[in-house]
């Protein structure tokens, strides 16, 4: 999983993310935002499933605010072993005019 940089404030576009080694039918994602030099918050933007290996996430306003972040995101299922979690990404979303 790598996650694209990004201008400020760019939300049209959707970003696919790759999980390869886990079946992600009938999961449900969440995601965590860590700013550097601040405090966690969830993902505010939409997380859906694509396909078993692969999930979107269209970022809201506040999941592209200027900066650079460490990005986790995690897999719950209704029945059993749960929950699974990516490793931890840097993500930079770089101002923007």
């Amino acid at each position: 999983m790598a996650l694209p940089s990004r201008p400020a404030g760019s939300i049209r576009t959707p970003i696919d993310i790759s999980w390869i080694d886990i079946d992600l039918s009938g999961a449900t994602i969440t995601g965590t935002l860590l700013p550097i030099n601040g405090s966690s918050r969830p993902v505010s933007g939409v997380l859906s499933i694509v396909d078993p290996h692969t999930f979107r996430w269209q970022p809201a306003l506040s999941d592209v605010a200027a900066g650079v972040y460490r990005v986790q995101f995690m897999a719950s299922f209704a029945s059993g072993a749960t929950p699974e979690k990516t490793f931890i990404e840097t993500w930079v979303v770089a101002e923007s005019l």
